[in-house]
Protein backbone atom coordinates (compact mmCIF):
# COMPACT_ATOMS: atom_id res chain seq x y z
CA UNK A 1 0.00 0.00 0.00
CA UNK A 2 2.57 2.22 1.04
CA UNK A 3 4.82 1.65 -2.11
CA UNK A 4 1.44 2.11 -4.48
CA UNK A 5 1.02 5.45 -2.62
CA UNK A 6 4.58 6.81 -3.20
CA UNK A 7 4.12 6.12 -6.87
CA UNK A 8 1.09 8.00 -7.48
CA UNK A 9 2.45 10.94 -5.38
CA UNK A 10 5.36 10.82 -7.73
CA UNK A 11 3.07 10.49 -10.63
CA UNK A 12 1.29 13.78 -9.56
CA UNK A 13 4.58 15.74 -8.54
CA UNK A 14 5.14 14.88 -12.28
CA UNK A 15 2.25 16.21 -13.50
CA UNK A 16 2.74 19.48 -11.23
CA UNK A 17 6.05 19.81 -12.65
CA UNK A 18 5.20 19.20 -16.35
CA UNK A 19 2.46 21.78 -16.37
CA UNK A 20 4.85 24.26 -14.44
CA UNK A 21 6.85 24.43 -17.28
CA UNK A 22 3.88 24.51 -19.93
CA UNK A 23 0.65 24.69 -19.04
CA UNK A 24 -0.73 23.08 -22.15
CA UNK A 25 1.31 19.33 -20.69
CA UNK A 26 -2.06 19.19 -18.80
CA UNK A 27 -3.22 17.14 -22.11
CA UNK A 28 -1.22 14.35 -21.23
CA UNK A 29 -1.32 13.88 -17.48
CA UNK A 30 -4.89 11.89 -17.65
CA UNK A 31 -6.57 11.50 -14.42
CA UNK A 32 -4.58 14.81 -12.97
CA UNK A 33 -7.28 16.98 -15.35
CA UNK A 34 -9.42 16.63 -12.43
CA UNK A 35 -6.52 17.75 -9.94
CA UNK A 36 -7.50 20.94 -8.58
CA UNK A 37 -4.03 21.97 -7.91
CA UNK A 38 -2.38 20.37 -11.31
CA UNK A 39 -5.11 22.27 -13.14
CA UNK A 40 -4.87 25.39 -11.22
CA UNK A 41 -1.41 25.39 -11.65
CA UNK A 42 -1.51 24.74 -15.73
CA UNK A 43 -4.16 27.69 -16.05
CA UNK A 44 -2.14 29.89 -14.43
CA UNK A 45 0.89 29.37 -16.79
CA UNK A 46 -1.23 28.85 -20.03
CA UNK A 47 -5.25 30.03 -19.63
CA UNK A 48 -5.96 27.69 -22.97
CA UNK A 49 -5.11 24.84 -20.94
CA UNK A 50 -8.43 25.14 -19.31
CA UNK A 51 -9.63 22.96 -22.42
CA UNK A 52 -8.31 20.23 -21.40
CA UNK A 53 -9.67 20.42 -17.53
CA UNK A 54 -12.49 17.79 -16.78
CA UNK A 55 -15.54 19.06 -16.65
CA UNK A 56 -16.33 19.44 -12.79
CA UNK A 57 -13.08 22.09 -13.51
CA UNK A 58 -14.15 24.21 -16.34
CA UNK A 59 -17.31 24.61 -13.96
CA UNK A 60 -14.91 25.74 -10.94
CA UNK A 61 -14.37 29.51 -10.37
CA UNK A 62 -11.66 29.93 -9.13
CA UNK A 63 -9.82 27.96 -11.43
CA UNK A 64 -11.83 29.81 -14.71
CA UNK A 65 -11.30 33.03 -13.35
CA UNK A 66 -7.32 32.42 -13.20
CA UNK A 67 -7.60 30.89 -16.69
CA UNK A 68 -9.29 33.87 -17.72
CA UNK A 69 -7.24 36.18 -16.36
CA UNK A 70 -4.12 34.34 -18.14
CA UNK A 71 -5.90 34.93 -21.45
CA UNK A 72 -9.36 36.15 -22.22
CA UNK A 73 -9.49 33.29 -25.01
CA UNK A 74 -9.97 30.86 -22.01
CA UNK A 75 -13.43 31.81 -22.10
CA UNK A 76 -14.89 30.02 -24.35
CA UNK A 77 -13.93 26.50 -22.22
CA UNK A 78 -15.79 27.68 -19.22
CA UNK A 79 -19.14 25.73 -18.50
CA UNK A 80 -22.36 27.80 -19.12
CA UNK A 81 -22.88 28.93 -16.10
CA UNK A 82 -19.61 30.24 -15.69
CA UNK A 83 -19.87 32.11 -19.35
CA UNK A 84 -22.98 33.82 -17.49
CA UNK A 85 -20.99 35.34 -14.72
CA UNK A 86 -20.96 38.66 -14.66
CA UNK A 87 -17.40 39.05 -13.09
CA UNK A 88 -15.75 36.51 -15.33
CA UNK A 89 -17.37 38.00 -17.76
CA UNK A 90 -15.72 41.53 -17.19
CA UNK A 91 -12.09 39.95 -16.62
CA UNK A 92 -12.14 38.87 -20.25
CA UNK A 93 -13.84 41.86 -21.97
CA UNK A 94 -11.30 44.03 -19.99
CA UNK A 95 -8.55 41.75 -21.67
CA UNK A 96 -10.62 42.14 -25.26
CA UNK A 97 -13.82 43.55 -26.49
CA UNK A 98 -14.10 40.75 -28.21
CA UNK A 99 -14.53 38.10 -25.91
CA UNK A 100 -17.89 39.07 -25.40
CA UNK A 101 -18.91 36.53 -28.27
CA UNK A 102 -17.73 33.78 -26.03
CA UNK A 103 -20.06 34.83 -23.09
CA UNK A 104 -22.93 34.28 -22.24
CA UNK A 105 -26.37 35.42 -22.40
CA UNK A 106 -26.37 37.50 -19.38
CA UNK A 107 -22.75 38.85 -20.40
CA UNK A 108 -24.19 39.94 -23.78
CA UNK A 109 -27.26 41.70 -22.01
CA UNK A 110 -25.50 43.45 -19.22
CA UNK A 111 -25.16 46.98 -19.50
CA UNK A 112 -22.16 47.54 -18.06
CA UNK A 113 -20.03 44.74 -19.04
CA UNK A 114 -20.93 45.42 -22.90
CA UNK A 115 -20.05 49.00 -22.49
CA UNK A 116 -16.84 47.81 -20.92
CA UNK A 117 -16.76 45.63 -24.08
CA UNK A 118 -17.51 48.09 -26.73
CA UNK A 119 -14.98 50.26 -25.56
CA UNK A 120 -12.12 48.26 -25.83
CA UNK A 121 -13.14 47.01 -29.25
CA UNK A 122 -16.41 48.74 -31.38
CA UNK A 123 -16.76 45.86 -32.96
CA UNK A 124 -17.70 43.56 -30.10
CA UNK A 125 -21.17 45.81 -30.64
CA UNK A 126 -22.12 42.72 -32.95
CA UNK A 127 -22.09 39.86 -30.05
CA UNK A 128 -24.14 42.27 -27.59
CA UNK A 129 -27.91 41.31 -27.37
CA UNK A 130 -30.42 42.70 -29.72
CA UNK A 131 -32.05 44.90 -26.80
CA UNK A 132 -28.30 46.64 -26.02
CA UNK A 133 -27.69 47.12 -29.33
CA UNK A 134 -31.11 49.96 -30.02
CA UNK A 135 -28.70 51.61 -26.56
CA UNK A 136 -27.93 55.06 -27.90
CA UNK A 137 -25.29 54.96 -25.25
CA UNK A 138 -23.41 52.13 -26.00
CA UNK A 139 -23.60 52.42 -29.67
CA UNK A 140 -22.17 55.68 -28.89
CA UNK A 141 -19.68 54.21 -26.82
CA UNK A 142 -18.51 51.08 -29.81
CA UNK A 143 -18.49 54.32 -32.20
CA UNK A 144 -16.24 56.01 -30.77
CA UNK A 145 -13.98 53.07 -30.58
CA UNK A 146 -14.63 52.02 -33.95
CA UNK A 147 -16.79 54.27 -36.41
CA UNK A 148 -17.23 50.95 -38.69
CA UNK A 149 -19.37 49.72 -35.20
CA UNK A 150 -22.02 50.99 -36.63
CA UNK A 151 -22.92 47.91 -39.11
CA UNK A 152 -23.74 46.21 -35.52
CA UNK A 153 -26.23 48.85 -34.34
CA UNK A 154 -30.20 48.22 -34.41
CA UNK A 155 -31.67 49.02 -37.75
CA UNK A 156 -33.55 52.15 -36.33
CA UNK A 157 -30.89 53.25 -34.23
CA UNK A 158 -28.72 53.04 -37.20
CA UNK A 159 -31.02 55.58 -39.21
CA UNK A 160 -31.47 57.75 -36.84
CA UNK A 161 -27.82 58.35 -36.75
CA UNK A 162 -27.14 58.16 -39.83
Amino acid sequence: LNQTLGHAMEARDAALAAVRADGLELRKVGEFRADKEVVLTAVQHTGMALCYASHTLQDDIEVVTAAVQQHWMALQYASNELRNDLDIGLIAVKSNGLALDQAGPLCKDNATLVTEAVSNDGRALQYASENLRRDNFIVMEALKSDPEALEFADEELKDSLE
